[in-house]
């Protein structure tokens, strides 16, 4: 026990490969000892390690049927290894053996909401919320869902609440600005963005939606100073290229518009907005021929493409 009572003082510590360690000699005396296993698991899961971790807690649970814990942790393993169906079995499982634990629902609908089941990933936040009132991130998750639903009213008030507890919350200022913004409140939106950003100085993202906001107020100097910065804090970020490529040509710059689309083919061959906007702008430069093969391949990539 005493190996076991160290280990986990390791862990707690965060040294998990000191733990390991000692959660190895522990078993050396007692194999069967299901919460050492466990606590072996989540150091393990913690160093990364999981498919060692799923085999320690496949271990517990055959020792203690009963381990809700472990179920909970092996599901938490296999939705990490994108094994959304086997981690759902192991939460509904925790949920069985204990039915009053948040996190068991909100990792379900998290995993739920990875596979598209979006209605009954949103369940299963509300049971978390239900459960916790002020679990930050099950007010988050259910504004993401929402949001995927389009129902873009409720995703905010989620975000409101999420923000409400956690004020420093950037990721959920961003996508409430992206809630606001596909609403057409770009206003609003910038500001979500802004704060983002304030929070987060290298957040990627929030400069590309912001710098779509702008673009669709058609402020582009700004807009393309937001994709510059999206673009040097995440130079492979095809998306950011396409988009300034895209006000570059509204500006008339065919050229710098072509080198962005260029650019984003290169990191994103499949992109059908890449080539799309591309042919578009060849067209304009009166390359017909080059932009009527970009536009055709682009429609075969994304055949609701309109003529």
């Amino acid at each position: 026990m005493a190996f076991n009572n160290r280990g986990f003082a390791y862990a707690a510590k965060g040294n998990f490969e000191r733990a390991i360690q000692d959660y190895d000699q522990a078993l050396l005396l007692n194999p069967n000892a299901a919460l050492t296993l466990y606590n072996r698991g989540f150091a393990l899961a913690a160093e990364g390690e999981f498919d060692h971790a799923i085999e320690d807690y496949d271990r517990a649970i055959g020792l203690n049927a009963n381990f809700s814990q472990a179920f909970l942790n092996r599901g938490f393993a296999y939705a990490v290894k994108g094994d959304f169906d086997r981690a759902i079995a192991d939460y509904d499982q925790a949920i069985r053996l204990n039915p009053d634990v948040a996190i068991a629902y909100y990792n379900r609908g998290v995993a739920r909401a990875r596979k598209s089941d979006l209605v009954r990933a949103i369940q299963d936040y509300d049971e978390a919320i239900h459960r916790d009132p002020n679990y930050v991130w099950a007010y988050y998750g259910r504004g993401e869902a929402y949001a995927k639903k389009r129902d873009f009213a409720h995703a905010i008030s989620d975000y409101d609440q999420t923000i409400r507890l956690d004020p420093w919350n950037a990721k959920a200022l961003n996508d409430r600005g992206f809630a606001y913004a596909s609403k057409g409140d770009f206003e609003v939106a910038i500001r979500d963005y802004g704060q983002a950003i304030r929070l987060d100085p290298n957040y990627a993202n929030a400069f590309y939606n912001r710098g779509s906001a702008y673009a669709e107020q058609h402020h582009f100097e700004r807009a393309i100073s937001d994709y510059d910065q999206a673009i040097r804090l995440a130079p492979d970020f095809a998306p950011a290229f396409v988009n300034r490529g895209f006000v570059y040509g509204t500006k008339g710059n065919y050229e710098r518009a072509i080198e962005d689309f260029n650019r984003a083919i290169t990191l994103a061959p499949n992109s059908a907005d890449a080539l799309l906007n591309r042919g578009i702008t060849k067209l304009k430069k009166g390359d017909y021929i080059g932009g009527r093969a970009d536009i055709a391949q682009a429609k075969l990539m994304k055949p609701d493409i309109d003529d």
